[in-house]
């Protein structure tokens, strides 16, 4: 099944389980690299700590581009992305660590 075709509701569970799979809310989900031939997916918190990880590198070793990335006054900024996936980090991470402990 294509995810262009199908009733609203059928394509929106394809892409939750396929494309995208939910955390948490049930119609969230973020869509992760996979990482082999297997179409293997990094674990959500996996997945999360290597966005940290690069954005910490990207402001440590290039602090001039990260700072112009972050400056919404730009036509083209990335700065409102990288604002929301911080803010949707913020608010999801407590509870991703606290299911990974559990």
């Amino acid at each position: 099944m294509q995810a262009s075709t199908g009733h609203s509701d059928a394509r929106r569970e394809l892409l939750l389980t396929n494309v995208a799979p939910a955390y948490g809310d049930k119609y969230v989900g973020w869509l992760r690299p996979v990482v082999n031939g297997a179409n293997d997916q990094l674990s959500v918190l996996m997945t999360w700590w290597v966005i940290l990880f690069g954005l910490s590198m990207l402001a440590r070793y290039y602090p001039r581009d990260w700072m112009a990335m972050l400056d919404v006054d730009r036509p083209s900024s990335d700065a409102v992305l990288i604002e929301t996936m911080l803010e949707d980090g913020l608010s999801a991470l407590p509870q991703i660590v606290l299911d990974a402990l559990r």
